[in-house]
């Protein structure tokens, strides 16, 4: 009976999301668009709550039936999964999050800099949205950011690799598949962003089985989404208002 509900949840899931990343073929141009219509933090908004919609609800309603007896597998590590696992007990969180503190401290301080010197932003990524230029629309971003860690934490680190251990096994494999899969739905405009991607899914999902803590996985992810649409900008603002 688990063995057929993963199965046909599995196909649904695969046709979902080859769905998604087909009418997604132009969301860049869609989202920048809406621009011309709607004011920036109602873009903003709107994208964080379509994040959440298509990615977070899909995965928390599907992983309902896979295990109807024991704890959701968003509040324990799946036992599908614990050959890959860590020694519990033994990752660093603490480390962790100084690191993350520090690094994002460091990212600002950069930003600043930059700013400073009439340099442009660094990018990793290329993003459809001009980055916040009032509270209102850092706010909105944050959301945003909050929202797409959450989705794909919950989509990719979990209920598609899930899904493929049940139906397959070999949980390294699985774990792959979803992080190629997690790579193809973020369309991206060059070769390098697209490695970029893939390498920052990877990192999310190390951090995940090397601590056993999905929510710790989410965080890292929220906080690099958060040092790219809020934190830069907001360390730039002081020197690009001089310039104004």
């Amino acid at each position: 009976m688990a063995q057929g509900i993963a199965v046909a949840l599995l196909i649904a899931t695969a046709l979902y999301l080859g769905w998604c990343n087909w009418r997604g073929k132009d969301g860049a141009t869609v989202v920048a668009a809406l621009t011309d219509r709607y004011p920036v933090w109602r873009v903003y908004l709107g994208w964080g709550l379509a994040a959440l919609i298509t990615g977070a609800l899909p995965a928390l309603y599907g992983m309902i039936p896979l295990k109807p007896d024991g704890a959701p597998p968003w509040a324990a590590m799946p036992a599908e999964f614990m050959s890959l696992a860590s020694v519990p007990g033994s990752f660093p969180v603490a480390g962790l999050l100084i690191a993350l503190l520090a690094g994002s401290l460091l990212a600002m301080l950069l930003s600043a800099y930059r700013a400073q010197r009439g340099l442009p932003a660094l990018e990793i990524f290329s993003f459809p949205l001009r980055k916040p230029i009032d509270v209102r629309e850092l706010l909105a971003a944050a959301l945003l950011a909050l929202a797409s860690g959450v989705s794909d934490g919950l989509l990719y680190r979990l209920f598609v690799p899930l899904l493929i251990v049940l139906v397959f096994g070999h949980p390294l494999i699985a774990f792959i598949v979803a992080q190629l899969v997690c790579t193809a739905m973020h369309r991206r405009t060059s070769v390098r962003e697209a490695v970029m991607v893939g390498l920052f899914a990877a990192l999310y999902t190390s951090v995940y089985l090397m601590s056993g803590a999905l929510w710790l996985s989410i965080l890292v992810h929220v906080v690099v989404n958060l040092n790219g649409s809020v934190l830069g900008p907001l360390a730039r603002w002081p020197w690009l208002r001089r310039t104004d």
